[in-house]
This record gives structure tokens, sequence and C-alpha cells, in this order.
């Protein structure tokens, strides 16, 4: 029976993990469907309050939520089965990619998109540093 339990956990969240796009907001009609209305391990109200901790708490929302969700079903065993769940999609598409551009990096154009993607990413940051310092620093001292 618990092993039942832990692979439900494991395949519900890994199809959440998979199918979301947009951020953790994106993912709540589908933890609905699938911890309220499929499993039943939760009410609405419940899983409202769990994934307001999931924000709360330091980390990732859908790591927090499945974390929780798969302890209050199956102790340890069940948060680690929503954890992987939730994580594998993203850790099996990063392998594939990093596969996949480890065949062209050596080509001098994916060279200068890395390097182009990189200068972006830095004025990104440093838009961010600057916008904030804006806001937070009111004085000289």
């Amino acid at each position: 029976m618990k092993a039942k339990k832990l692979g439900e956990l494991y395949v519900s969240f890994f199809k959440i993990g998979g199918l979301t796009f947009g951020g953790g907001l994106a993912m709540l009609p589908m933890l609905q469907r699938e911890v309220v209305q499929k499993y039943g391990w939760c009410t609405e109200e419940e899983l409202l309050d769990i994934y307001a901790i999931g924000q709360c708490t330091p980390g990732i929302i859908a790591v927090n939520t499945a974390t929780y969700v798969g302890y209050q079903q199956a102790g340890f065993l069940g948060s680690v089965a929503g954890t992987l769940g939730m994580v594998s999609p993203s850790l099996i598409i990063i392998c594939l990619i990093a596969s996949i551009l480890q065949n062209f990096i050596h080509m001098p154009i994916v060279l200068h998109s890395l390097a182009g993607i990189r200068i972006v990413v830095c004025a990104l940051m440093l838009n961010t540093v600057f916008t904030m310092a804006k806001k937070g620093i009111v004085d000289k001292l």
C-alpha cells in the first residue's frame, strides 16, 4: 500500500513538474486537480495553506509544496517521492539539452551565442542591482 502511495506521489508531481510553465502560480490549477480532485490528499483550503507555507519558506515554491504534501501523505519517504517527482522533469530536460549542446559547443556560432547570453545576463543582474540600490539607499550613511 505504501509503495503505491509513493508511486502516486512521484507520478503526480512528475506531471506537475513537467507541465508547469510560468512559475509557482501557474502550477496551482494542476495542484488543485491532482492533489484535491483526483486523489483527495487535502481540501482546497488546506492546499492554499500548504501553498502559502511553500511561498514563505526558503526555496522553490513547487518543491516546497511537493515536499509538504508528500510528507503529509506518507511521511519522510513521501516527501522524498514528491520532491523527486517535482524536480525529475527539469533534471531530465537539462541533461538532454546538455548532451545535445556538447555536439555543437565547438561551433563558432554557438560559442558567440553563449558569449552574448553571458553579457545579457550580466547586464540584467547589474540593472537589478542599480534598481534595488536606488530604492534601498536613502542617504549616504
